[in-house]
């Protein structure tokens, strides 16, 4: 099996029922300029990514030390195993997911179970990036928060996310009613914009997960799994207006989110993963045991 490439992410796989910029014209045929203009950075991700898990720490420590906006794309990374091929990294059935993830662990350092891929794979991850933008729908700023929730599960519970009981149980924990979101994932108006974004994401440039479309006076991109000092350089030289920083202590920093892996924290805070743990403590995080690994939950 060819492993990943840490510089293109996991690319946008071959398949019959992938979009393509010629068949689909007609459901977007120009980027959303207008949304466009009120972010800093666009986001191309989708739930089951791993280079997208893999870059949580430098995405985290991003969030934390500067003010920007962003904007989510949920790509679509999984059509459907029926004729998929993902030949940079030797995938065609979901047994192979298992040691692409485990090289992921091996070379970012953050914890994944991928045991989902033997024991209930997913078969489909478009069902995910629907349920993010049901989520924006209803709840706009818990949609980062929800996109985590359904990364956790996969990535780090080993958890088959699309099953409807454990998406309900996600969006609730994201402080959505499982009633309104059940409606909002079966609407006309979240397949219309999936679409739309799928498109938009092509014409964006965006072949690979995670791709980061800096926007400015001129629009760059940044894909695969990168470092904090490679996403901050480029956001502040295409940040339209002056980059601000956040200025927050530790204790704001770690009380910012509720789950840490030690990956993360250690990235975050600037220290090494031993003395980052007494400061999760110290916050009111209490440590279990996800992929063989300490992941750190906050108390309630």
């Amino acid at each position: 099996m060819k492993q990943c490439d840490t510089q293109t992410g996991c690319a946008l796989p071959d398949s019959p029922n992938n979009i393509s910029n010629e068949s689909n014209s007609d459901i977007s045929s120009q980027v959303n300029r207008e949304s466009l203009n009120q972010v800093d950075i666009v986001f191309v991700t989708d739930p089951i990514c791993s280079h997208c898990w893999a870059i949580e720490p430098a995405w985290r420590r991003l969030q934390l030390t500067f003010e920007f906006k962003t904007r989510y794309i949920h790509g679509g990374l999984l059509p459907g195993w029926q004729g998929f091929s993902d030949a940079a990294n030797g995938i065609s059935k979901p047994i192979d997911v298992i040691p692409h993830w485990q090289h992921v662990t091996k070379v970012s350092g953050q914890p994944i179970d991928p045991g989902m891929w033997a024991d209930d794979p997913i078969d489909n991850s478009y069902i995910l990036c629907r349920a993010a933008i049901a989520v924006r729908c209803i709840k706009p700023e818990s949609e980062s928060l929800f996109l985590r929730k359904m990364r956790e599960a996969v990535l780090l519970k080993a958890q088959n996310a699309t099953r409807p009981e454990i998406l309900k149980s996600l969006a609730e924990q994201a402080g959505i009613s499982a009633e309104l979101f059940s409606e909002a994932l079966q609407s006309i108006k979240v397949e219309t914009i999936f679409l739309q974004e799928r498109q938009e994401m092509l014409n964006l440039g965006a072949r690979g997960f995670p791709s980061f479309i800096f926007l400015g006076k001129t629009v760059d991109k940044l894909v695969g799994m990168q470092s904090f000092e490679h996403l901050a350089n480029r956001l502040l030289s295409h940040k339209k207006n002056k980059l601000v920083s956040r200025n927050l202590s530790d204790k704001q920093k770690l009380q910012s989110f509720d789950c840490w892996t030690l990956t993360e924290a250690a990235e975050v805070l600037q220290v090494n993963k031993t003395a980052a743990k007494p400061r999760l403590i110290d916050c009111g995080f209490v440590k279990s045991d996800f992929a063989g690994e300490d992941v750190w939950i906050l108390s309630e």
